[in-house]
C-alpha cells in the first residue's frame, strides 16, 4: 500500500497510454465524449488549482538569491533545449523526424514542482531554495515556453505553423487566465486557498491521467498510432535515458563553478534536471493539439511520450540519489 500511494501517479500514466489504445472510441471528434471540450476544461482546472496555491507572497522572499535561480533558469530554459537539438535535432543526428517534437518539447519545460522540493527535502538540500525555485521556473515558463517552441522547434527543423503572438495568446487564455483567477480566489477566500493546497496535487494528477486517455485514445482513432511500434517504443526509451544522463552529467561540471554551496546545489539539481509533467501534459493541448488533428504535426500522443517515459526516470534516479544521501546523514 506504501509503494501504491508513492507511485500511483506514473503507474496510472501508463494505464491511461494502454486505455486510450484499447479504447478509441472515447477519443473519437464525433463521438459522445466531446475529447476537445473535456480536454480544455481539465486543462482549465489544473492551472486553476496551480494558481490557487502559488505562494507569489513568499516568493518575494528568496528572490534576492540569484545564483541559484540564474542556474536553475538557465538549465530548464536554455541549456535543456540546446543539449536536445544536439542530440535529436541537429543535421547530424540520426533521429526520425517524426520524433524531434517530442524530444524538444520536453526540453523547454519548466521543472517540477512537488517531487523537485520533497527530493530536496529527502536529499538534505535547501528546500526553502527549492520551492523559490520550483515556483520562479513555472512563472518564467509562461514567456519561455512558447518563445522555445517557435525557436526551437523551428531550429529543430519542425513547422508548428505557429507564430510568437499566437502561442502568446494561447498561454494567456489556456494558463495565465486561469492561473490569474485561482491567484486572485486564494486572496479574496484564503479559506478556500487553505482547503484546496493539500488536494491540488491528486487533483490535478487524476486530471493529468484523464488528458493522457484522451489524447492517445484520440491519436489510436484517427488511425495515427499506425506509426508506433515496439522499436519506436525502446529507441525513445532510450533517448530518454540518454538526455537524462547527458543532461544530469552536464549539472554537475557546472555546479562546481557556480559559486554555490552543496545544499543549494542539491535542491539545483533537482530544480534545474527534472520536468513538469504537471505543466507539460496541458501545455500540449494548448500548442499542439489543433496541428496535430491536422495533420500538420506527429499525434499529440506521440509528442508527449518523451515527457511520460522522462518522469518515471527522473522520479526513480532522484529517490535513488535521496535515499543515498539520508544513509549518509544517519
Amino acid at each position: 500500500m506504501k509503494w501504491w500511494r508513492k507511485n500511483w501517479f506514473p503507474v496510472m500514466i501508463f494505464v491511461a497510454v494502454g486505455a486510450g489504445l484499447a479504447f478509441p472510441p472515447v477519443g473519437s471528434p464525433a463521438g459522445p465524449w466531446k475529447p476537445d471540450i473535456l480536454v480544455k476544461f481539465a486543462v482549465f482546472v489544473i492551472f486553476f488549482f496551480q494558481g490557487m496555491v502559488l505562494p507569489l507572497r513568499e516568493l518575494a522572499g528568496g528572490i534576492l538569491h540569484w545564483k541559484f535561480h540564474s542556474l536553475v533558469l538557465v538549465f530548464n530554459f536554455l541549456l535543456a533545449p540546446a543539449l536536445a537539438w544536439t542530440l535529436f535535432a541537429a543535421p547530424w543526428s540520426p533521429v526520425a523526424a517524426s520524433a524531434v517534437p517530442g524530444f524538444l518539447y520536453l526540453s523547454i519545460l519548466p521543472t517540477t514542482i512537488s517531487s523537485a522540493v520533497a527530493l530536496t527535502v529527502a536529499s538534505g538540500g535547501n528546500s526553502s531554495a527549492a520551492l523559490f525555485g520550483v515556483t520562479l521556473s513555472n512563472l518564467v515558463g509562461i514567456i519561455m515556453v512558447p518563445f522555445g517552441i517557435v525557436f526551437w522547434m523551428s531550429a529543430g527543423g519542425q513547422d508548428v505553423n505557429l507564430s510568437l503572438a499566437d502561442a502568446f495568446w494561447r498561454v494567456a487564455t489556456l494558463i495565465a487566465f486561469p492561473m490569474a483567477l485561482g491567484q486572485i480566489t486564494r486572496i479574496v477566500l484564503p479559506v478556500v486557498g487553505k482547503w484546496a493546497k493539500p488536494r491540488v496535487g491528486p487533483i490535478s494528477q487524476m486530471l493529468i491521467v484523464f488528458i493522457v486517455w484522451i489524447l492517445f485514445a484520440q491519436s489510436a482513432s484517427g488511425g495515427d498510432w499506425s506509426q508506433f511500434g515496439t522499436v519506436r517504443l525502446l529507441w525513445t526509451c532510450f533517448g530518454v535515458a540518454l538526455y537524462f544522463s547527458a543532461f544530469s552529467g552536464l549539472f554537475l561540471l557546472v555546479w562546481r563553478r557556480a559559486g554555490i554551496s552543496r545544499k543549494d546545489a542539491t535542491a539545483a539539481y533537482y530544480c534545474a534536471t527534472q520536468k513538469g509533467l504537471a505543466t507539460g501534459a496541458p501545455m500540449a493541448t494548448a500548442f499542439f493539439l489543433s496541428a496535430s488533428e491536422a495533420g500538420e504535426m506527429p499525434p499529440l500522443g506521440l509528442i508527449l511520450l518523451p515527457l511520460m517515459l522522462y518522469h518515471p526516470l527522473q522520479l526513480a534516479v532522484g529517490s535513488l540519489i535521496a535515499s543515498k544521501a539520508r544513509a549518509k546523514m544517519a
